[in-house]
């Protein structure tokens, strides 16, 4: 939940919000997160599943490494058939520091 990586709930609280965006990643975000992400989505995307349209999707790595193992390992590129923008490493969307910041809602 926006504005902090800590701030989490069951995920059936809030199933069946309409969701604005997608944001994955933060300055604390661990390689396998981002890689689960892609994992999740390339499944999804296998069996037909169709992203709503929508150009409020990022994804950002935590640092450099993560970029780039994630980019060698042909990862980015399910994020983008999903229509996520891959942004720079850095602080993003929770602070708004580094990158873009979430919205209301």
């Amino acid at each position: 939940m926006p504005f902090s990586p800590d701030n989490v709930v069951p995920v059936d609280i809030e199933a069946g919000r309409a969701l604005a965006g997608a944001f994955i990643g933060a300055c604390t975000t661990t390689e396998e997160e981002i890689v689960l992400g892609a994992l999740v989505l390339e499944a999804a995307l296998a069996v037909g599943e169709k992203p709503v349209a929508t150009d409020k999707r990022i994804v950002v790595p935590g640092d450099l490494s993560i970029q780039r193992n994630v980019r060698d390992a042909g990862l980015w590129r399910v994020y983008e058939a999903a229509g996520f923008a891959v942004d720079p490493p850095g602080c993003s969307m929770c602070l708004g520091v580094a990158s873009r910041k979430a919205g209301r809602g």
